[in-house]
């Protein structure tokens, strides 16, 4: 599997020598953290993440062959994902704040369709004066 992600990645990257692929296991899981070149995460990501999707399918499909249960993570920024602790986690409880609701008045306007009309020009049907009624 390692293989393939990295024949992969190393292929789609302008800077295939920053391609690093971390191995972990969680419970029955073999977990691959996928470490690009800040440049290369756009190309790596792919339009609304059709390509790291497409990676991840590539990667599922080969772990069935082997009966093995796999994910794949992409680090962010480039940099190493940090571990943290459940001690740490416990400590730090981040609370984000509420996002701005911003108030909008609607003024409802009720119009009337009318007939438009320019100034100083009438139909033919309604000129006497009018000789070919166009």
């Amino acid at each position: 599997m390692k293989d393939l992600l990295d024949f992969v990645l190393k292929n789609i990257t302008t800077h295939p020598d920053d391609v690093v692929i971390d191995e972990g296991s969680e419970d029955d899981m073999v977990v691959y953290t996928i470490t690009v070149h800040p440049d290369d995460m756009g190309r790596v990501i792919g339009k609304s993440g059709k390509v790291i999707n497409a990676i991840r399918t590539l990667v599922r499909v080969a772990a069935v062959r082997t009966q093995q249960r796999v994910r794949v993570n992409l680090a962010d920024s480039g940099t190493p994902p940090q571990q943290v602790t459940s001690e740490q986690s416990s400590e730090e409880t981040i609370t984000s704040p509420e996002p701005a609701v911003e108030q909008v008045e609607s003024e409802v306007v009720e119009t009337t369709q009318s007939e438009p009309t320019v100034e100083g020009l009438t139909k033919a049907s309604d000129d006497p004066t009018s000789e070919s009624g166009i």
